[in-house]
């Protein structure tokens, strides 16, 4: 390309044209989206061997106690997973060219950004601030999706 970047470009769906920055940030969505799904899914089969290494009182006494807090734990984890899996399925949908992908896409990640910055981590609130900028940058090719 010459004159024209990769964000630039477009690719052709159908009749729909779907710019390359919908098509840059899919793959990045994948990416990141992709490794935080399957960490969770890999915490949630190998939740019960990870409780052996660490203090459980400690860890997990805002959740309750016992069983209870446990399955609160795995809930919250199941719900994660979910999340992570619209945030692969909503660009999927996009460059298609398919607008409803972006609705997908904000509302699980949405609920991630509120999640990530009521944790109050500092990494938390990084990745909150990151994935608001991935659903800005999404909005801006609205208009290009039917």
């Amino acid at each position: 390309m010459e004159q024209n970047d990769v964000l630039d470009s477009q690719t052709t769906v159908g009749k729909k044209k779907v710019p390359g920055m919908v098509n840059t940030l899919a793959v990045f969505s994948y990416i990141g989206s992709g490794i935080l799904a399957l960490l969770f899914l890999w915490f949630l089969v190998a939740f019960e061997s990870v409780l052996d290494t660490i203090d459980l009182e400690e860890a997990f006494s805002k959740f309750g106690e016992g069983e209870a807090a446990l399955n609160i734990i795995r809930i919250t984890i199941v719900i994660l997973l979910v999340l992570n899996i619209g945030t692969i399925i909503g660009p999927a949908m996009m460059q298609k060219g398919k607008k409803v992908g972006f609705y997908i896409y904000a509302a699980c990640n949405g609920i991630w950004v509120i999640l990530m910055v009521l944790g109050g981590t500092p990494a938390g609130i990084v990745l909150g601030l990151i994935s608001l900028l991935f659903i800005i940058g999404y909005a801006t090719k609205l208009k290009h999706l039917g």
